[in-house]
């Protein structure tokens, strides 16, 4: 009778101890908003590190998935008015319990356009026109400073990275990001993954998205693209030569404090509207750097500074520097 009441405690002991320690979760949603409540029904959501989801997703859903990565929120404010700047970013707590989450599938879920919960606090991201209105975009500050390593392929109507998606994620491995055609403002800056090939249909890369990420970025630019921000690869290794179409560069341009690069060749061709270039480029801080060759001449000034290798510069209203 002992012996056999004993097992039961220890049967009920082993369920529960596996219960509270599951590993590996797969979580289907049939309505936006009830993921929190169909993962519940499984188990305790800080002891997943590894989960697949299905079906469609909200903001809401998003901000739980971030919950499990690391239990921290954080919102980009337009402006600090006590001090009369901004944007500023708060970061508070979502709960008091750590996550364990390092992995996240979402192959077969689908997001839908309802994240004005979640991302319009602070909002600079262009989408592009062909996919107004059927594009999403993946919320701001969706995995900011968390430790996710892997998300798996994101869904078809992802299009858009929001701003901070994966500020700092510094254990970020990998991203199927094939049919995105806009990375955000600061998107990827301080995270630790490496970028071997651009979405064939990128058209815009928003200033500071890859700051600071120090990583090696080997893939051509597409030609697909046609704007980068301001100083959107400082600190990043890049292919030794960079040729862009008809691509608008920031004032503080995109290339400033990146390795690597020996040529940059900016083509413009006679029916670009260059109305909206800067006046100024700067190439700073690039010491590697041999040749520069920009078609137009709408640039009037160019900085160099700590160009060391610097040989021959060509700029229509500047004339040759050799």
């Amino acid at each position: 009778m002992k012996r056999n009441a004993f097992l039961s405690v220890l049967a009920l002991l082993l369920v529960t101890v596996t219960g509270a320690y599951a590993k590996t979760v797969s979580v289907h949603v049939t309505e936006p908003g009830t993921f929190a409540e169909e993962l519940a029904k499984q188990c305790d959501w800080t002891t997943v590190d590894t989960l697949t989801v299905s079906g469609p997703i909200n903001a809401d859903d998003v901000r739980q998935i971030r919950k499990m990565a690391n239990g921290m929120d954080a919102i980009w404010h337009p402006i600090d008015h006590e001090h009369q700047n901004g944007p500023y970013l708060v970061v508070s707590r979502i709960s008091n319990r750590d996550g364990k989450l390092v992995r996240v599938d979402l192959t077969d879920a689908t997001f839908t356009a309802n994240f004005e919960k979640f991302i319009f606090y602070y909002n600079e991201i262009i989408l592009p026109k062909q996919y107004k209105t059927r594009s999403v975009k993946f919320a701001n500050q969706a995995f900011y400073n968390s430790k996710i390593e892997t998300i798996g392929n994101f869904p078809e109507n992802v299009f858009c990275i929001g701003d901070s998606a994966f500020l700092d994620c510094k254990n970020l491995k990998g991203l199927d990001w094939k049919n995105v055609a806009t990375i955000g403002i600061r998107a990827f800056r301080g995270s630790s993954m490496k970028f071997e090939k651009f979405p064939e249909n990128l058209t815009r890369i928003e200033k500071y998205a890859f700051y600071g990420t120090k990583n090696v970025i080997s893939a051509p630019f597409p030609a697909s693209l046609t704007y980068i921000g301001d100083y959107a690869f400082w600190g990043c290794t890049l292919p030794s030569e960079i040729n862009l179409t008809d691509v608008n560069v920031g004032s503080k341009t995109c290339f400033c404090g990146t390795n690597g690069v020996k040529s940059i060749t900016l083509t413009y061709t006679p029916n670009f509207d260059d109305s909206h270039l800067p006046k100024a480029q700067s190439f700073e801080h690039m010491k590697e750097l041999e040749t520069v060759k920009i078609t137009t001449d709408f640039f009037l000034q160019a900085n160099f500074k700590e160009c060391s290798n610097l040989k021959n510069v060509h700029i229509p209203n500047l004339g040759n520097i050799d």
